[in-house]
Parts: structure tokens; C-alpha cells; sequence
């Protein structure tokens, strides 16, 4: 994986530079997510589908989800 670690509750990448080999979905995202993996992009030379990868298996981790039974 291309985390560094996670520390404060907070996703840390460590930067590379390497061929983007993984196979790609495509996933519509607001354009404020965009922004946000644009930034981590230009900062680390990761992949969106990278960083937006890493993102969300960390959110799986510690999601839960709430089932509202009537």
C-alpha cells in the first residue's frame, strides 16, 4: 500500500514515483473531493485512482453502518 501510516486519525501518504499498474474504475466524485485528491496528487506524484484507493479502504475500516429497523 502507499500509506506512510496513519497518525491523529489522518491518512499519511508517502510519496513515490511509479507507473500508475492497477486496474481503474471509474467513480464519479463531487468536485470537492476532486480538489482534495488533486492536492494530495500534486504533493505525493500518486495516482487519483491511488489516492482516492487508499481513501476509501481506510474509510472501510472504520466505518459503521446504522440500520434503522421499523
Amino acid at each position: 500500500m502507499y500509506i506512510s501510516e496513519v497518525k491523529d486519525n489522518k491518512l499519511i501518504f508517502r510519496a513515490v514515483r511509479t507507473p500508475d499498474t492497477d486496474t481503474e474504475t471509474v467513480c464519479r466524485i463531487s468536485s470537492k473531493a476532486a480538489e482534495i485528491i488533486a492536492k494530495i496528487r500534486k504533493e505525493t506524484g500518486l495516482t487519483d485512482c491511488k489516492v482516492a484507493s487508499a481513501m476509501i479502504l481506510y474509510a472501510a475500516e472504520r466505518c459503521e453502518i446504522e440500520v434503522d429497523i421499523k
